[in-house]
């Protein structure tokens, strides 16, 4: 797991590697390219809706049930955590991933923590990082500190 290519590192001040990052993020790939393509096309989209039957998102704004919403959310970051584990980065690394959190608040911290924040991996550290800040998951495990158990 050595020889493979981090996204980022970080660096002490005399150019150590003291950390190696994978970043990835978390979204369903094929409804986001969807949404972009319809918001181009007529200008406007449902940041949340789903795709219906024909692939399309429906033009009308839906009611949507938060906690649905964060259980979806969560399922995508765990799928991003378990495909980035897969390619056996292991303890050199510390893994971020990123998602879209600008319609959740401190409020839901606790849903999402109980979802994701035991996600089984081999990195160093997992960071699940809200791209507006609003939730932000880092695990318990500190630099240094050897796997245990």
């Amino acid at each position: 797991a050595g020889n493979k290519r981090a996204d980022a590192q970080l660096l002490d001040l005399s150019g150590a590697v003291v950390r190696n990052f994978q970043i990835t993020t978390a979204v369903d790939g094929y409804t986001e390219a969807m949404r972009r393509r319809q918001l181009t096309k007529i200008g406007h989209v449902d940041a949340l809706a789903k795709l219906d039957e024909s692939g399309v998102i429906p033009d009308d704004a839906l009611p949507h049930d938060r906690q649905n919403l964060i259980k979806e959310m969560s399922g995508y970051i765990v799928a991003a955590v378990e495909k980035k584990n897969l390619k056996g980065y292991g303890r050199d690394f510390a893994l971020i991933v990123g998602f879209e959190d600008g319609n959740y608040g401190d409020e839901d911290l606790p849903a999402f923590r109980a979802l994701v924040g035991h996600s089984k991996h081999s990195f160093a550290e997992l960071y699940i990082v809200g791209i507006h800040g609003h939730i932000t998951l880092p695990e318990p495990r500190r630099w240094g500190r050897q796997n245990e158990g």
